[in-house]
């Protein structure tokens, strides 16, 4: 087998028997891994499972915490320090929340006492959270905010829990939708979202070590002056940057941008920096760099069955199909990819009946990329 190459799923585990939407995943500890989801009530909800390097997943859900028993929309969860991880959402009224969670190496999970923050009290919509690289206890969100506006929040997050709001920037973009941001190097970062007429940006924006925003924004492109909508971004190489997005007429595409260390963004240009990876439809994609420029995506597609493809992408920002993989012959929306060890990969997704599901496909990762995740993950 080649690298990129796709197999179908190793195991499969419903962690919800009822209605989910937007499950993020993230690993915890050894085989323990959190989703942190919107469940049937709408209210917020994460559990831990046990996923194998094998692609074993355990026989049913370790732990299970409401985190907000009124409403918990679109959360994004990311890890603080040791056992305390912080989950981003859309809470009561429409306002954005922030809340600290304990997640013990064994996966239980506990409250932390005093850890939550209402920092958007007008509106939050698709809250995105990234910790800030340099920033010891520093994290960003951003959302959609009052009439469409881009919010950019920063909060600094103790080793305890403990939450406390730094800096808030309003209408870094007008007229914005599902912003989602990624560090690219020192203060810089970029956003990726869609307008109001579904046309596809990205803006860079400084945010320092502290949690000080600048007022004005670095630079803008409009990366797709047609549909660019549900983007999903990551880096691949020095200053290229892939993005995948609802296209025209609904089919799944990727395009290469550059972004420098100034943050001047810039299309890769030609018709080999843009593909159409999905011809017939592409829903919700998301889109994670496995290493050696290959690019896995899981998205909903045909029928909203659940998808899986893998793309090349070389050091000029050149893309080349290279498979794809129905991992779900029924639903799969909303899906979230997570590399688990080697070759198996884990996705979290609405599934069937639209409650809540994992699964295990295989994708054949370069060696090189294997040995650097096994040191991220301290094994070995």
């Amino acid at each position: 087998m080649a690298d990129g190459d796709i197999g179908a799923p190793q195991d499969t585990l419903e962690f919800d028997i009822a209605d989910i939407t937007w499950p993020d995943i993230i690993h915890v500890a050894g085989d323990i891994y959190a989703i942190a989801y919107s469940n049937a009530s709408g209210h917020g909800d994460v559990v831990t499972v046990s996923i194998a390097a094998n692609g074993q997943i355990g026989a049913g859900t370790i732990s299970d915490l409401e985190f907000d028993a009124v409403a918990g929309y679109r959360p994004s969860i990311v890890h603080v320090s040791g056992e305390i991880f912080a989950i981003a959402y859309r809470g009561v009224d429409n306002d954005g929340f922030v809340v600290t969670i304990n997640i013990t190496a064994a996966g239980v999970i506990t409250t932390v006492t005093g850890g939550s923050l209402e920092f958007e009290a007008v509106s939050c919509h698709e809250p995105d959270m990234i910790k800030i690289p340099d920033g010891a206890d520093v994290f960003a969100i951003v959302c959609r905010g009052d009439i469409n506006q881009g919010i950019i929040t920063t909060v600094r997050i103790t080793d305890e829990g403990a939450i406390s709001a730094i800096a808030k920037e309003q209408a870094w973009a007008n007229n914005i939708e599902a912003p989602r941001i990624i560090h690219v190097t020192g203060a810089i970062f970029a956003i990726v979202s869609l307008d109001g007429v579904l046309d596809g940006w990205v803006h860079t924006v400084r945010i320092s070590a502290a949690g000080e925003i600048q007022s004005t924004v670095v630079d803008s492109l409009e990366y797709e002056p047609g549909q660019g909508a549900d983007p999903s971004i990551c880096h691949i190489a020095e200053d290229i940057f892939a993005i995948a997005y609802r296209g025209a007429a609904d089919d799944g595409f990727v395009v290469t941008i550059n972004i420098t260390a100034a943050g001047t963004i810039s299309l890769v240009g030609g018709a080999a920096g843009l593909l159409e990876f999905e011809t017939v439809l592409c829903t919700w994609p998301y889109i994670i760099h496995i290493g050696g420029g290959i690019c896995a995506i899981a998205y909903g597609g045909d029928l909203y069955d659940g998808f899986l493809a893998t793309v090349q992408i070389d050091a000029a920002g050149q893309i080349t199909a290279l498979q794809t993989l129905e991992i779900d012959t029924d639903q799969g929306f909303y899906p979230r990819i997570i590399r688990v060890a080697g070759n198996i990969y884990a996705v979290a997704y609405q599934g069937p009946g639209s409650d809540g599901f994992v699964s295990t496909p295989t994708i054949v990762t370069p060696v090189t990329a294997r040995v650097q995740h096994l040191m991220i993950m301290g094994v070995g």
